[in-house]
């Protein structure tokens, strides 16, 4: 059998290009698409970032009730996405003049959708409420996956907006969330990770 060496032999560099081209453009197209799928299997084993959902608690909890809380997220399964809380202590009626810094990042924040979920107290939500920030639950989820007539709702015109937390295992260990919400902005990125883990803490 001829030795492919042996064939190139007294060839020009064009005419080994043209032979080989013609003889072996099969395997140069296969091994092309072998080296591009174990490029991309291998950025997506090592490279990827999982969906950050951004939870933002409003409250007056105390540093180790919102570190508990912390603790439970973390520890809590989710399926490609993670969750990221934030929390700033706030007690009483909102009052945007009293922490205009916190009020101005706050807005920012939630105006880009770096905000998916809220958790609040009325007075808080209801000045949110006013700037039309929050969608009812049932844009982001079917009502009836979760039980909602068996929870305590915050709901607008017939409409739920809001489930309170201390109904949920992860946040019923704090007593500053006795009587807070968790609300969903019509600007967060990930409404489906958003459904995803309210349906998942149920």
């Amino acid at each position: 059998m001829v030795k492919l060496r042996d064939t190139l032999k007294g060839m020009t560099n064009r005419e080994r290009i043209d032979y080989l081209w013609e003889y072996y453009k099969i395997h140069f197209f296969f091994i092309i698409i072998f080296f591009i799928m174990s490029a991309l299997v291998i950025n997506w084993l090592f490279f990827t970032e999982s969906t950050q959902v951004g939870l933002y608690v409003v409250s007056d909890s105390s540093m180790e009730e919102v570190n508990d809380i912390t603790e439970a997220l973390e520890s809590h399964e989710t399926n490609d996405y993670g969750i990221v809380m934030d929390h700033s202590y706030h007690e009483g009626e909102f009052d945007d003049t009293a922490n205009p810094q916190f009020y101005e990042r706050f807005t920012i924040r939630l105006a880009v959708g770096q905000i998916d979920m809220i958790v609040a107290n009325e007075s808080f939500a209801e000045h949110l409420f006013d700037r039309d920030a929050f969608i009812p639950l049932n844009e982001v989820l079917h009502l009836e996956s979760i039980n909602v007539e068996s929870r305590d709702t915050y709901d607008v015109n017939d409409e739920v907006y809001g489930l309170r937390v201390n109904e949920f295992d992860i946040f019923d260990a704090s007593e500053g969330l006795s009587n807070h919400y968790l609300f969903v902005p019509g600007s967060g990125h990930n409404k489906e990770e958003t459904a995803e883990f309210i349906k998942s803490i149920n």
